[in-house]
């Protein structure tokens, strides 16, 4: 029984040795960087009462994207995320994002 253990555990010790490399964290990066300044564009315009667009040299869109003084967004659109096949998609209205995959 205890060899059997020895086994798995050294079998699981490998599989981790694979997997963990092939994680690509740039990717993990780069999304939460994007959302992180969604939401302080988005706070910033709420907090200033000033109309202010958010801009991020990681992302791809038609046109700007701005929030409101009441942080609202007055035009949904698309953001494709440079490197990846994610693609964020901005809600009309409060501005609520979602990830997806091209």
């Amino acid at each position: 029984m205890l060899e059997m253990l020895i086994v798995i555990m050294i079998i699981s010790v490998i599989n981790l040795l694979y997997i963990i490399p092939s994680i690509d964290f740039t990717y993990i990066l780069k999304l939460s960087q994007v959302t992180s300044g969604l939401n302080t564009s988005k706070m910033a315009s709420l907090k200033n009462h000033k109309t202010n667009c958010f801009t991020h040299d990681q992302v791809i869109a038609n046109y700007d994207l701005c929030f409101n003084e009441k942080a609202n967004v007055n035009q949904a659109q698309t953001l494709y995320l440079l490197g990846t096949n994610q693609a964020i998609i901005i809600h009309l209205g409060s501005g609520i994002h979602e990830i997806k995959p091209r």
